[in-house]
């Protein structure tokens, strides 16, 4: 049983507030270490402060890197879908597919477009991006590789929790994988500004 939401951009925006959750295990590590609340979001969003010449490069290389990712993510979900297929059969990726969480909504109007706008930018992609790449990237102490390891496995993780199915959380769980580690590798690239993981 996944979860399936059919209905307004209204009802799947209300939803999306969930997504500020994220923000509980960060107010939480700000109380334990002591930190001062407004600073640390603040660096933890412009760790370093943007210089123009740059910008523009890493604007180009988050719009290309979510470009690339549109043209050949159907050939890495074939490619999932056969490997899946290979080791534990169609009736099994059957029940992968039917079991995979679905978010379907009707844009009707002008006002439907400024809130998937929202949705997508502000809610979403922000709290989604504060956690699993700045937060996490910044707050664990581990190795550089470690870190984009495991912050990709929970961002899959997240993504594939309320499949409720093995099989939906083994055929997507790489595809989600290897999101997370590219958004980790622009993250870096792009000196921790975390506005351009939010592009992408």
């Amino acid at each position: 049983m996944a979860i399936q939401i059919h209905g307004s951009v209204i009802a799947i925006f209300l939803f999306s507030l969930l997504e500020i959750l994220f923000m509980i295990p960060i107010f939480i590590y700000i109380k334990y270490y002591k930190l001062e609340t407004k600073n640390y979001i603040k660096d933890l969003i412009f760790i370093n402060g943007l210089k123009s010449r740059k910008t523009f490069i890493y604007i180009f290389l988050s719009i290309a890197i979510a470009l690339g990712m549109i043209f050949i993510a159907p050939y890495i979900i074939l490619f999932l879908k056969n490997s899946f297929i290979f080791f534990f059969g169609s009736s099994a990726f059957e029940q992968a597919e039917e079991n995979l969480n679905e978010f379907i909504f009707t844009i009707g109007n002008p006002i439907d477009i400024l809130l998937v706008f929202i949705m997508s930018f502000f809610l979403i992609a922000l709290f989604e991006e504060l956690f699993f790449r700045s937060f996490l990237l910044n707050s664990m102490k581990l190795s550089k590789n470690w870190k984009m390891i495991l912050s990709s496995v929970f961002f899959s993780v997240y993504h594939l929790i309320t499949s409720f199915n093995i099989y939906s959380f083994i055929y997507m769980f790489f595809y989600y994988f290897i999101w997370g580690i590219l958004l980790c590798i622009e993250f870096y690239a792009c000196k921790k500004h975390l506005i351009f993981p939010i592009i992408t």
